[in-house]
């Protein structure tokens, strides 16, 4: 593995490269506004800078670097470009509720993270916690401690929904209760983002999910079970939330 000296100057090195293309382009187009020309000038937008497949190229061998047991590559480059394309045009800040006991608008900006695979929220700010983050995730056995064959006794205790597919960790729900919720939750999903037959630990981003249909996923739900999620609520759900999340959620919210 990679030091995370080199690591952190790689990341700098084309998020520089970034910033000069963007100051071209931002130069050509100030060219054209004074030339009185604009309307016959395409957009940098429309165009894909030759530097840019190689950026990709280096972010995708940087990703192989921190596989292991534990991460896989495709989660490897998942966080690598959830660092490099979504929190970096937010400047790597997200704004959250001051007081969430409270249920205002009154919000702060706080630095950006994400919810590692055990549900640990993992401040992602800089390159150099990026860098941590992968190692955190390569090195931390979130899966491998929940393998094992249920127990007759962890099957008294617990309820799996009777579709439930076979897996290696345990997909075993608290209460009867929450299997009825999975039950009831399960086709909104499926319906929502367009997919069959999924699983309750699969995360959105595997669902192909975005920001905007995590939203709309809430309203469906918020009508379909006449609840109501308050905004520090829904923030706290991201593309690498998995869709037993949001059961827990929505228990407590019918025993509100």
């Amino acid at each position: 593995m990679m030091s995370k000296e080199v690591f952190v100057g790689i990341i700098n090195a084309i998020q520089s490269q970034r910033k000069r293309e963007e100051k071209f382009c931002d130069t050509i187009t100030q060219a054209f506004v004074d030339a009185g020309d604009l309307a016959e000038f395409h957009q940098p937008s429309n165009f894909t800078p030759p530097t840019n497949m190689f950026i990709d190229s280096i972010l995708e061998s940087l990703a192989k670097a921190f596989v292991s047991e534990y991460q896989s590559y495709e989660s490897s480059i998942d966080l690598i470009n959830y660092f490099m394309y979504e929190l970096e045009p937010m400047g790597y800040v997200f704004m959250e509720p001051i007081d969430p006991s409270k249920n205002n608008f009154e919000v702060a900006p706080v630095p950006a993270y994400y919810n590692s695979s055990n549900g640990k929220k993992v401040p992602l700010s800089t390159p150099e916690e990026l860098y941590d983050a992968l190692v955190y995730e390569m090195a931390s056995p979130h899966e491998k401690k929940e393998i094992h064959q249920p127990t007759e006794q962890d099957m008294v205790h617990s309820v799996m929904p009777e579709n439930a597919r076979p897996c290696n960790t345990r997909c075993i729900w608290d209460n009867e209760n929450q299997v009825k919720i999975w039950d009831k939750l399960k086709p909104i999903i499926e319906d929502k983002l367009s997919v069959e037959d999924i699983h309750p630990m699969d995360t959105l981003e595997e669902l192909c999910a975005d920001s905007l249909d995590i939203v709309e996923l809430i309203m469906l739900i918020e009508r379909e079970f006449n609840i109501s999620i308050t905004d520090f609520e829904m923030e706290s759900l991201t593309l690498y939330s998995q869709c037993r999340d949001l059961v827990p959620l929505i228990e407590s919210k019918l025993a509100d």
